[in-house]
């Protein structure tokens, strides 16, 4: 792995010092492609385990907490292909929604290749405390969805959620996808994660 670092820094050098055309320009790595070649060395390669580049940039590093406090991050589903579904409880079209989330997550289990978040934003754009959202919550009769809290907006602001229900999908590799406003289907979920690794 280090020799792997180790080589395409000296590769990225030596290309990016004979990068002096006669046009006089400056033809050195983007932001973008620096960010790209920061994914691929961290990515392992053996025999045993795929390559996996999505394009894009990294998604944010989120820190979420769970209904007891713990703390949900995105290091936690490395591997495995992430959708993420921001809601507010104030939200007709979200509440709606919400058999059918519950039906999605009961079928997702350890052999998934990807797995399921919803988050609210306690002070956030219109949603209470933490403790009020748990005992709104607590009183409805979903057994499989599970909701982490995002304080403030914090991650919302990242994702670029400017309404609910935003629907975030980051792939195996920790790159952001995309993040799109509206209500989505199972279906439209579903496919939307089978595009990318």
């Amino acid at each position: 792995m280090k020799k792997l670092m180790i080589t395409t820094a000296l590769t990225l050098l030596v290309l990016t010092a004979c990068a002096n055309n006669s046009d006089g320009e400056n033809h050195s790595m983007t932001d973008e492609t620096m960010e790209k070649t920061e994914i691929m060395d961290k990515e392992e390669t053996n025999d045993e385990m795929e390559v996996v580049m999505n394009d894009g940039v990294l998604a944010a590093d989120f820190t979420y907490l769970d209904f007891d406090g713990n703390e949900v991050t995105l290091a936690d589903y490395e591997g495995k292909k992430l959708y993420i579904k921001y809601w507010a409880s104030w939200c007709p079209i979200c509440l709606s929604g919400l058999e059918r989330l519950d039906q999605m997550f009961e079928g997702v289990d350890e052999n998934s290749d990807y797995e399921i978040l919803t988050v609210v934003t306690p002070g956030y754009n219109g949603e209470g405390s933490d403790e009020e959202f748990k005992e709104w919550f607590n009183g409805l009769e979903y057994e499989n969805i599970k909701v982490v809290f995002d304080q403030d907006g914090k991650y919302a602001k990242e994702f670029n959620v400017r309404a609910v229900p935003t629907s975030v999908f980051i792939g195996s590799d920790g790159v952001l996808i995309s993040s799109l406003a509206g209500d989505k289907s199972n279906e439209d979920i579903m496919a939307t994660l089978d595009t990318f690794k």
